[in-house]
C-alpha cells in the first residue's frame, strides 16, 4: 500500500504519530506479521497450480521420478514461504 494524502491516510498517521515510542513498535511489529501472513497465503494460493503441473508431469514419469519432482516442488514451496516470512521480519 502506499499512501496518498487522502483523508484516511493523514488520519492514520496522525493516529500511529500520537502513540509513543514502545506503540509505534507494537503497530510495525503487526504489520510485519500481517505482511508475512499474506505471503504464506500468497504461496497456499499458489499450491494448487503447482499440484496440477505436477500431476501432468508425473504421468509421464515413473513412480521414483515423479516422487521427487513432488519433493523439489514442496521444497521450493516452502522455502519461498521461508523466504517471504525472512524478509517480513
Amino acid at each position: 500500500m502506499v499512501f496518498s494524502n487522502s483523508p484516511h491516510d493523514r488520519s492514520l498517521i496522525a493516529k500511529i504519530q500520537a502513540l509513543s515510542p514502545e506503540q509505534i513498535a507494537e503497530v510495525e511489529d503487526f504489520a510485519e506479521f500481517l505482511s508475512a501472513k499474506m505471503g504464506r497465503r500468497a504461496a497456499l494460493d499458489r499450491l494448487p497450480t503447482i499440484a496440477s503441473a505436477l500431476e501432468i508431469k508425473a504421468k509421464a514419469l515413473s513412480d521414483n521420478q515423479a516422487a521427487e519432482q513432488l519433493n523439489l516442488a514442496k521444497q521450493r514451496l516452502f522455502q519461498s514461504i521461508f523466504n517471504e516470512s525472512q524478509s517480513a521480519a
